[in-house]
Parts: C-alpha cells; sequence; structure tokens
C-alpha cells in the first residue's frame, strides 16, 4: 500500500493532487486542517492536509455503523492448554476494541472533513455575495473586519477593492503593512477637516449650528465661544433661537455671562436679522437653534424661515458619533432639503466605540468635518482632528481584533 500526504490551501485543491498523482482508486484516510503564518493570530492562512493511500485492489470509505464495545473478561487460572485459550481470547477481545477505536477515528474525520467542506462553501458563497469572488479570502476577512466596525458595507467594499489593487496576497501576514494601507485609504476619504474661518471683511461671521435634538448643540457652541473668545480674542456674540428650552437659554445665557459675552433670544425672523444687524461690531456671531426631528415637517419649515437669510454665513450640522449610519443619512437629508449644510460636527465621540458611521456619512456627503467632540468639559472637550487620527479611531488596531 502506498501512502503520501498532500498539503493545499482548500479541500478541494487538496483532492486535486491527490487524484492527479494517485489515481482515482485513491483514498482518502485522514484529513486535518491547520493555520499557517499570520501575525498575533490574525490573517493566518488555513490550510488542509489530506493523507491518502493507494493498494492493489480499490478501497471505498463509507461511514460505518459502530458496533456496541465489548468488555474484556478475565479468565480464572487453569492448565496451560486453558491459559493459551484464554490467552487467544483476550487478544481477539483487544482486537475488536482496536477495530472500535479505528471505526470511530474514521467517523470523526469524515465528520471533520464535512465541516470542512461545509465551510469552505460558505466562504465561497460569502465572497460571490460581496463581489469579492476574484479575491483571496484574506481580503474577505478585512471586509468582514471594516463591517464590525460599523462602516457601511459598499464602502467596505471598496475599501477592500481598493486594498487589493495595493497589496499582495502574501502581504495578509504583514500586519503592519495591512495597518499602513487601511490608514491611508481612509484617511484619503476625509477632505482636510475645516474649522470656522474667519473672514477679513466688516460684516460679521454668522455661524448657526442645526441638528437633532439631544445631540449637544448648545454645550458645542459654549465650547467653540470659549475657543474664539478667551484663547483667540475675537470679538463675539451668542444668539439662541431655541425657544423652546427654557433650561437651554439658561445655560447659555450662564456660559456668556463667565465669559463676558453677549446673550440674546429672539423669537422670530425678522427679530434675529435685526440683532445680527446689533452686532456688526462682532467678529463671529454662533447661533443656536433648537433641536429639530428630521420627522416634523413643521419645525423644519420653521427653521427654514429662521435660516434663509443672506446674512447667515454658515450652517453646520451636528450629530452623535454614536448614530447609526442609516439614521445619519436621513438626518441629513432632511437637513439639507431645508437649509444649506457647510459642514459636519460630530459630538459625543467618547459614549461609542465604532466610528464607522462617521467615514461613511463623509463618504456620501463630500462635506468638510469641522469639529469633533469628545467630553461636556468646557471649553476643552473639542478638536479639529487630523484625518490620520480619524483614520485609526475609525479602523482601530488591526492586531488587537481577531475576525
Amino acid at each position: 500500500m502506498q501512502v503520501k500526504r498532500f498539503v493545499a490551501s482548500t479541500l478541494q485543491e487538496a483532492i486535486l493532487k491527490v487524484k492527479k498523482e494517485m489515481g482515482k482508486d485513491a483514498v482518502i484516510l485522514h484529513t486535518r486542517k491547520f493555520k499557517e503564518g499570520g501575525i498575533f493570530g490574525f490573517f493566518s492562512k488555513e490550510m488542509v492536509e489530506v493523507t491518502a493511500a493507494l493498494d492493489n485492489s480499490p478501497l471505498t470509505v463509507i461511514e460505518p455503523k459502530l458496533p456496541s464495545r465489548p468488555e474484556i473478561t478475565t479468565p480464572n487460572p487453569s492448565s496451560p492448554r486453558q491459559q493459551q485459550k484464554d490467552e487467544a481470547s483476550v487478544n481477539d477481545q483487544v482486537g475488536h476494541i482496536n477495530d472500535y477505536k479505528e471505526l470511530s477515528l474514521v467517523r470523526e474525520e469524515l465528520r471533520d472533513m464535512k465541516h470542512l467542506m461545509n465551510r469552505v462553501l460558505k466562504g465561497v458563497e460569502f465572497r460571490q455575495r460581496n463581489g469579492l469572488e476574484n479575491y483571496p479570502p484574506g481580503f474577505g476577512q478585512i471586509f468582514d473586519y471594516l463591517c464590525s466596525r460599523d462602516i457601511e458595507e459598499e464602502l467596505a467594499r471598496r475599501l477592500v477593492k481598493a486594498m487589493a489593487n495595493q497589496l499582495l496576497a502574501s502581504d495578509l501576514d504583514n500586519k503592519p503593512k495591512i495597518q499602513e494601507c487601511l490608514d491611508k485609504l481612509v484617511c484619503d476619504l476625509f477632505q482636510e477637516p475645516l474649522p470656522i474661518q474667519l473672514s477679513s471683511r466688516e460684516r460679521p461671521q454668522v455661524v448657526s449650528l442645526v441638528g437633532p435634538i439631544g445631540v449637544g448643540k448648545t454645550t458645542t457652541i459654549a465650547k467653540l465661544a470659549a475657543r474664539y473668545s478667551l484663547i483667540e480674542k475675537k470679538r463675539l456674540a451668542l444668539i439662541t433661537i431655541d425657544t423652546y428650552r427654557i433650561a437651554a437659554i439658561e445655560q447659555l445665557k450662564t456660559y456668556g455671562k463667565i465669559m463676558d459675552i453677549p446673550v440674546e433670544v429672539v423669537f422670530t425672523p425678522e427679530i434675529l436679522r435685526e440683532t445680527i444687524e446689533q452686532f456688526k461690531d462682532k467678529e463671529l456671531i454662533l447661533l443656536d437653534t433648537a433641536g429639530r426631528s428630521p420627522q416634523n415637517d413643521t419645525h423644519m419649515k420653521e427653521l427654514n424661515i429662521f435660516l434663509n437669510q443672506k446674512n447667515i454665513s454658515e450652517n453646520y450640522l451636528v450629530i452623535s458619533a454614536g448614530t447609526r449610519y442609516r439614521d445619519m443619512l436621513n438626518i441629513y437629508k432632511s437637513f439639507s432639503n431645508v437649509v444649506s449644510i457647510d459642514k459636519l460636527i460630530f459630538t459625543k465621540l467618547d459614549e461609542t466605540e465604532y466610528l464607522g458611521p462617521l467615514l461613511s456619512l463623509v463618504t456620501y456627503t463630500r462635506k468638510n468635518l469641522s469639529y469633533v467632540t469628545t467630553g461636556q468639559n468646557v471649553p476643552d472637550d473639542i478638536e479639529v482632528p487630523s484625518p490620520r487620527r480619524l483614520a485609526r479611531m475609525i479602523v482601530g488596531e488591526i492586531g488587537e481584533n481577531k475576525i
């Protein structure tokens, strides 16, 4: 009998090697799956080892019915002839036990082979479903990982295909190279974040913050006011049209008093125009608005009437980082239908682990990100993030994650 071991990346490939070298009468005796290469257990290659045999007469392997396990009986001492018979009987029983063990191993190997084939088929189906059938399996793992970071599927697919154009299959064992490639691709999707830019013209820059209820617009305005008033020493004024929440008005007035910044509450678009004119000596006017539900048409139309005037310089859409991408997209579409959205602010980054929706929304809208906030502290927890820092926050440390 000829016995030989074959190693391949898939079961199908290994079986083809067996048939090619040993012929169609070869019998599979043993299969084993193992992992080869990789870093920290990430992106290691799954390999298959097949042991095959070839005899003069063809063999077939079927799943056997296991016999009941024989029991060994210990004979009583007797004559030498009887002892020989007893020893033969014991050997026969031991032989049955060995046959039982071999049959059990065959059954176990058949079960493992079935599981392995199912896994291979599922992997092929997964890559076909996501348009990755022409890429090595490791790229499918990257796609799955990006989706686990809450990056929208179509964008994850684009990133994986872009990676496949820059990396070889052998590079999937190189964790630093994977991290560098992915960071750069994500980084390139962000335009350079732009903070509020004061113009040199005589009239003040009027910046409004709009967004859903509870995203932290008033606190964000207080942080911006502290930054431009206390740090950059700019002449500043605050206006709020949020007449729905008395607490928000009092909060803004408290911040204004601490920072020695005038705060005005307005109730109509006409008064808003007059108030902006009243602060014409200021360099920057920050305008706080009431939180609006995208589903409330009345409130959205009211926002349009207030902000649809020439003396508003920019409108910043404020969204909580913990919002699902589909909801982010709905929020953006609803607000952009009633006001012109110039830039994006994401708040509460400290309250969520996965920031994939930020990347998906920025990519979809092609709007500049302006600020992110990471807590409630005024004026500290606000920053203009670099694209590279954002990319690492979104992708995470690949070596610390298992797929």
